[in-house]
């Protein structure tokens, strides 16, 4: 093992072995049950205009109900669960709340959290993306053709279309971000812990 991987190994397990983890992921448990119902619920409630008119695909009737909530599951999956993930890992291991605060440290670290999570969500995207225009023949079939890759246009544009919906949900969802967070700091605020917290941002 080489002195670089040893490193990593360490700073790894240290971060691991990080206090504050079961407030933070309560946390951001709470915020995706939040933004999936949000999710179900809209979906429900956009079936009210498209189910009393029939949905074709070519000469075979779609039943709009499934196809809906199908979508919205797998929003739930790619977009839902990666933001949360990132959202607990920051309030975690990057920038933990605690109780002595200020409210625009708090905010700030909150948005932070956000940040992390619309990272974790374009990774995925771009996962999904790359894996899509492979299935489809692009980038030289597992990029076996000769650059540039006749299809590999199809990916770009792909990669664009997973930004801007990561951004557009980052910026739909940033009031909900902020909310959790002061939600957290106040609990901690009357609630007192045993121990202190401190994160990667507090250790720069």
């Amino acid at each position: 093992m080489t002195q670089a991987t040893q490193r990593v190994t360490k700073s790894l397990a240290r971060n691991l072995r990080r206090r504050g983890a079961l407030p933070a992921l309560l946390t951001a448990l709470g915020l995706v049950l939040f933004v999936v119902a949000q999710l179900f619920l809209q979906t429900a409630i956009s079936l009210i205009g498209v189910a009393q008119y029939p949905q074709t695909d070519g000469l075979y009737e779609v039943d709009a109900a499934a196809t809906l909530f199908q979508g919205a599951t797998l929003s739930s999956l790619t977009t839902a669960l990666p933001f949360a993930f990132g959202f607990f890992v920051s309030l975690w291991i990057v920038a933990p709340i605690s109780d002595e605060l200020a409210l625009r440290f708090v905010i700030a670290r909150g948005i932070l959290a956000g940040g992390v999570g619309l990272v974790l969500v374009v990774l995925t995207g771009l996962v999904l993306a790359f894996a899509s225009t492979i299935e489809a023949g692009g980038t030289g079939s597992t990029l076996g053709y000769a650059f540039p890759w006749d299809r590999f246009g199809n990916f770009g544009v792909s990669a664009l279309a997973v930004f801007t919906s990561a951004l557009a949900f980052f910026v739909a969802h940033l009031a909900h971000v902020i909310l959790a967070s002061v939600a957290l700091w106040h609990w901690l605020r009357t609630h007192e812990r045993a121990h202190s917290v401190s994160g990667i941002l507090d250790e720069v």
